[in-house]
């Protein structure tokens, strides 16, 4: 790379390594995938979330953020279409609402 910028960063042990065997499993190294994440990143002018590796079942982190983006999404959905959604009025209701299941 003849016009190219050293980019220097600490990731916890753990974290670099599962993200090295992570890559590998992929045909990748780590620092190709960051740039694949840097190229993506300029053309969705954000953070490329939908470039995923499909076998997380048995990482934590991942699952931790899957959860986050699911919730993330549901709330969304709540915020433009509060009407799809049932409401309550305190905290009782909810408790309620609860035992009865």
């Amino acid at each position: 790379m003849a016009n190219s910028t050293l980019i220097q960063l600490k990731v916890d042990t753990k974290i670099k390594k599962q993200a090295d065997n992570l890559f590998a499993n992929m045909g990748l190294d780590t620092p190709t995938a960051i740039r694949i994440f840097l190229n993506r990143s300029i053309i969705h002018h954000g953070i490329p979330f939908d470039v995923v590796y499909e076998k997380h079942n048995d990482c934590p982190l991942c699952k931790n953020l899957l959860l986050s983006e699911k919730a993330f999404n549901e709330a969304e959905e709540i915020s433009k279409h509060p009407e799809k959604f049932k409401t309550y009025s305190n905290f009782s209701e909810i408790l309620e609402e609860v035992e009865k299941e």
